[in-house]
């Protein structure tokens, strides 16, 4: 029983392990799939599992590594190592900012991308020509319709506005 028991909690860390290695993966190598992932709010059930298995696993790696790191010392009150505990618990806590950090990383990532992007466009609008700018128009329009990115759309729809603004009488 007490094996059976040792193998279960065992596993369980090997899957907490390989959710956060695969959130770090997505955040740090494929960073506008995890931003658009975690920009819908209405997320489905496994999307909110997922955030809870993350942050259970933050905790859980925080708190043991602490606790692992302050064994060496020799902190007890009254013969109990309570103080352990509460340190160890503490940066378990802390450790979440981490998680934080890592996804505005990604979302930074990413705007910098889209802002890039349409800085470049926007050097192309700096005309009053109209047959200019409905050209750009239709070829914005097509990149949209032809794109299966949210990206694309997020840097070519608010050129689409300003054209529309300018075409204007």
């Amino acid at each position: 029983m007490i094996y059976a028991l040792k193998i279960l909690y065992s596993l369980a860390i090997i899957c907490l392990l390989g959710s956060l290695i695969h959130f770090f993966y997505m955040a740090v190598i494929k960073s506008e799939q995890f931003f658009y992932l975690n920009s819908n709010q209405n997320g489905s059930f496994g999307k909110k599992i997922y955030k809870a298995i993350i942050v259970i696993g933050t905790i859980v790696f925080g708190y043991s590594g602490a606790y692992n790191l302050l064994i060496w010392f020799p902190i007890s009150i009254g013969g109990y190592s309570t103080l352990k505990y509460i340190i160890a618990a503490f940066f378990g806590l802390l450790s979440l900012s981490m998680l934080l950090v890592i996804e505005r990383y990604a979302e930074h990532r990413v705007l910098k991308n889209i802002y890039r992007e349409r800085a470049k466009e926007l050097e192309r609008l700096v005309t009053s020509d109209p047959k200019r700018l409905t050209l750009l128009q239709e070829e914005f329009q097509e990149k949209i319709n032809s794109a299966d990115e949210d990206t694309t759309s997020q840097i070519y729809y608010p050129l689409l506005q300003i054209i529309a603004q300018k075409l204007k009488p």
